[in-house]
């Protein structure tokens, strides 16, 4: 039977509410009419199926105390949203398709832990400018309850075509207490690609969140601008982002913002994509751990001053940024024309920049691919090759070593010198890579790497880096079995 989308929203609401009677599965709309009542009557660490498709018109609010797992099992799309008949309802007021909220009837707290899981469920929202989902806490206040929410296989997309919100918002601040953990698992987070003044898909806003866990796995993120990905502050938080696809056409991909003290950030497998920056960190913060492995970084479209594809400044005001450490490993970096690919500004106590290709593949060459302004910018970089930049290598270093530039090689004494290719298809030909960047039969970087340095076993594609296991590896973010003859080789490409 085929159900009207907004006629499952109505018919919901005319439906007789049955007696609250807890229960440990609860199935929408045959148990009770509504999700909201279907919360309401669910035992703790129950489950709730939504069991026919269409959209849900009635929004989620919680409160404090919430303990359930939410699945669609209807075989179709559900979608919740505050949207009956096109007009949000007086529910939220605003348009939200869930408000977990610890100013709801409480004096700036939770009435209990909240643990919720969400699988293969739509939120969506056409309307205002707020988020679709809202996790707001009270910066004022010590919270001493936990809160776990979890998303798996499950969209959040704001639709609004001009000023539209984010689609996930964690709004307010956190301030010390319980931790708060944030999960996503092969989850859209969209807002509308149209809209000229969109917001972020991802954002934790205010710089009081403390003691945050942010998990974010196979997800894919597509904002606008204020950055596809953005953080607004806060100290003790964990960020750990793993095969993820962030777009940001306009904007910068991933932007820390505000003072954050504390905070480890591990970014692996993923493409980050932009128009700025594709990673933007700034302000005077301490003691901060970023881990990028195995990525792909490319804003080779950006043109705008300043829009370094890894941008990390914590220098911008005063100089009190100490205790920073930063690794770059493995990575395919793609940098705009005229710009600079890695750009430390300062204060960071421990830099490893290995195995990376850094390329301008435009029309001008690039600035240059690491700069870092004090000696305690970067402390190693080795076996990285660099293509078309003017000066590839700015800064004082500890060791550098098996640095390959298109044409020349630097072993650990002095400013490289730099190939000046007129074109990227030179460059290419030069080092003996593909389009792709992967060396071929022949590469002057096959074999080159330092093998001295521990930078892990797989390169930027998982493979095992070195081959063969007793040889030196290949300079740069691939490596190519030496053992394997041409035609091996050209077949594994195919």
């Amino acid at each position: 039977m085929k159900h009207s989308l907004r006629n499952v929203a109505l018919a919901a609401t005319t439906l007789i509410t049955a007696t609250a009677v807890a229960a440990p599965i609860v199935n929408v709309p045959a148990d009770q009419a509504t999700i909201p009542l279907a919360i309401a009557n669910v035992d703790a660490g129950g489950q709730i199926n939504i069991t026919v498709a269409g959209i849900y018109g009635d929004p989620i609010t919680l409160a404090g105390g919430e303990d359930f797992t939410m699945t669609n099992t209807s075989g179709g799309t559900v979608t919740i949203m505050d949207d009956v008949n096109g007009t949000p309802s007086d529910n939220l007021g605003e348009g939200r398709a869930l408000l977990l909220d610890s100013d709801s009837g409480q004096a700036g707290d939770l009435a209990g832990a909240v643990d919720v899981t969400f699988e293969n469920i739509r939120f969506q929202r056409d309307l205002g400018t707020g988020s679709v989902i809202d996790i707001d806490q009270d910066p004022t206040t010590v919270t001493s309850d936990a809160i776990s929410f979890t998303m798996t296989n499950c969209e959040v997309v704001h639709t609004l075509v001009g000023s539209g919100g984010e689609a996930v918002k964690l709004d307010d601040g956190h301030v010390g207490g319980a931790t708060v953990t944030f999960t996503a698992t092969d989850t859209l987070f969209e807002t509308n690609q149209n809209a000229g003044s969109g917001k972020a898909a991802l954002r934790v806003q205010d710089s009081t969140w403390e003691n945050l866990n942010v998990t974010l796995t196979g997800c894919t993120f597509n904002g606008v601008s204020e950055g596809t990905i953005r953080n607004d502050g806060g100290n003790n938080q964990t960020w750990v982002i793993d095969n993820c696809t962030v777009n940001a056409p306009n904007d910068r991909a991933m932007e820390w913002d505000d003072p954050h003290d504390n905070c480890s950030i591990t970014i692996t497998d993923s493409t980050f994509t932009a128009g700025q920056e594709c990673i933007r960190v700034s302000e005077d913060s301490i003691n901060n751990t970023w881990i990028l492995r195995r990525n792909t970084f490319d804003n080779s479209t950006a043109t705008g001053s300043g829009d370094d594809t890894l941008n990390i400044d914590y220098n911008s005001s005063g100089g009190l940024g100490t205790g920073n450490s930063i690794e770059v490993t493995n990575c395919l970096i793609l940098v705009g024309d005229g710009l600079r690919g890695i750009d430390i500004d300062a204060f960071i106590a421990s830099g490893e920049l290995h195995h990376n290709t850094i390329v301008t593949p435009g029309t001008t060459e690039g600035e240059r691919a690491i700069t870092s302004s004090t000696s305690s910018g970067v402390n190693n970089a080795s076996n990285n090759i660099f293509i078309r930049f003017t000066d590839p290598v700015s800064g004082s270093y500890a060791a550098r070593s098996n640095n390959y530039t298109a044409g020349s090689t630097d072993e650990g004494a002095g400013d490289i010198t730099h190939f000046n290719a007129a074109d990227l298809a030179t460059a290419l030909t030069a080092l003996g890579l593909d389009s792709s960047y992967v060396p071929q039969s022949g590469s002057v970087v096959l074999g080159a790497g330092d093998n001295t340095i521990n930078v892990g076993s797989v390169d930027r594609n998982g493979g095992v880096r070195p081959l063969p296991a007793a040889s030196d590896p290949d300079v740069g973010c691939f490596e190519v079995d030496q053992s394997a003859s041409v035609s091996d080789w050209e077949l594994y490409l195919q």
